[in-house]
């Protein structure tokens, strides 16, 4: 009994050790708390109840620098740094006035007043890209502006986001766009929020563009074969205004439009056109129209194809039985060939194939007759070449007329006449020939 009340006695102190140590390490934690918190308190920036921006200022000199372009000869583009300043008077929640704490690192203090500086930059990019096509057919472009950020850094009470104003050039089934890039700087302490000084971007002015052709080029594929791409060049330029300089951004846009794969016809060209086979009749002619085309394939071998289609003029009218006319007294006005009334358009692969008419109207003081021209168009267009093939065209129209008085019919209640008018109108070397003969009635 004595040894077991031993060791429980042991047991007791070495308990009432435990739990004082274990006492001392709780005060030493909350003192390292507490010094910890306090500590940290007299870091923490003061409130700010009350600011106000009292001057403000702006770099007038910009530092331009040239930015080196992908080929390490030709620039991409412009970069232009200056300072941007204000100056700052804040009270704080304990009533002192004070400069805000969290001002930028570049800042210099004068009592209870601080200016605030950061360094600006804007961009200019040019423009070098490649562009996949379909056409070369581009047209006129239109032209928009748009606009967004690319990416924002804080400096103390600043905040410096980077904007970014897209220049858009929007041709026919594509589009490329500039990237114009102008830093602004807010300041913002909680009580007084300010946009500092900043040079603006005013009076964009579209230069046009030019389109240039280069050779064609050969891609790999993910067959193992060789895309050939015919290319075009187009130069772009547009100019703006900032700080009162005027800076213009260059575009190369190089257009690729695939063909085919190698070896595939790269180029042709016109050798030489002309008219054969030529039937003349009455009223209509016959002829075929021939082109001599010269093919440039992408392996450096050349063919050249004769190019043939069939063309036609012919002259058409109405014939009349007779008119009921309150005279006889007939007498010419005027003739002429009116424009195009309709047009009948076909395709035949790189041709086009189409049927013109004309009218020809011819007045008289008491009645208008009207015939009726046609006559063919053909145009070749393959991607490389267009050209319209050789034609006949109708060319001097004259008119010829006569009134005859017929014997009348016993118990006719008309006097009749014989009315005759010849139409010749030249079409090339032929003349094409169409009569009118009808009766003119005349009420006794």
């Amino acid at each position: 009994m004595k040894n077991s009340g031993g060791i429980k006695v042991r047991e007791m102190r070495k308990l009432r050790k435990c739990l004082t140590l274990l006492a001392v390490l709780v005060l030493l934690a909350i003192n390292m708390m507490l010094n910890t918190s306090c500590s940290h308190g007299e870091d923490e920036p003061e409130v700010i109840i009350k600011s106000e921006v009292i001057d403000e200022g702006i770099d007038t000199q910009v530092t331009a620098k040239q930015l080196p372009g992908s080929n390490g000869s030709e620039s991409a583009g412009i970069q232009l740094s200056y300072r941007s300043m204000i100056t700052v008077k804040a009270e704080t929640a304990s009533g002192r006035q004070s400069a805000p704490s969290h001002a930028p690192s570049r800042a210099s203090s004068d009592g209870d007043i601080k200016t605030i500086s950061v360094d600006l930059s804007a961009v200019f990019h040019n423009l070098d890209t490649a562009i996949v096509v379909n056409s070369f057919d581009i047209g006129e472009p239109t032209y928009s502006i748009t606009y967004g950020t690319n990416g924002q850094r804080s400096q103390g009470y600043v905040t410096i986001t980077d904007s970014v104003t897209y220049y858009n050039v929007i041709f026919e089934g594509f589009s490329f766009r500039y990237m114009i890039e102008n830093e602004v700087a807010v300041y913002d302490d909680g009580y007084t929020r300010a946009v500092m000084p900043y040079h603006r971007i005013k009076n964009l002015r579209d230069n046009g563009f030019t389109v240039e052709d280069m050779d064609y080029v050969l891609e790999s594929n993910s067959t193992g074969e060789q895309d050939v791409y015919l290319r075009k060049k187009i130069k772009h330029s547009f100019t703006i205004e900032y700080n009162g300089e005027d800076y213009t951004m260059h575009g190369n846009v190089i257009l690729k439009k695939r063909i085919g794969t190698h070896p595939c016809i790269v180029s042709s060209e016109l050798i030489d056109k002309g008219i054969s086979d030529i039937d003349n009749h009455r009223n209509f002619t016959t002829y075929k129209s021939w082109a001599i085309v010269k093919y440039q394939y992408s392996d450096n071998n050349t063919r050249y194809d004769t190019l043939k289609i069939e063309m036609r003029g012919q002259l058409d009218g109405v014939l009349y039985g007779s008119k009921v006319l309150q005279s006889a007294d007939v007498s010419l006005i005027s003739a002429r060939v009116e424009d195009v009334s309709e047009h009948y358009t076909y395709d035949l692969g790189y041709f086009t194939m189409s049927e013109e008419s004309r009218n020809i109207i011819i007045k008289y003081n008491l009645f208008t007759l009207t015939h009726n021209l046609t006559l063919s168009h053909a145009h070749f267009k393959d991607g490389f070449i267009e050209f319209d093939f050789p034609e006949l065209d109708y060319t001097d129209l004259k008119v010829e007329y006569e009134v005859e008085y017929l014997e009348n019919i016993q118990d006719s209640k008309y006097y009749q006449y014989s009315f005759f008018d010849r139409i010749t109108i030249r079409f090339g070397d032929a003349e094409h020939r169409f009569a009118d003969n009808f009766v003119i009635l005349v009420p006794k």
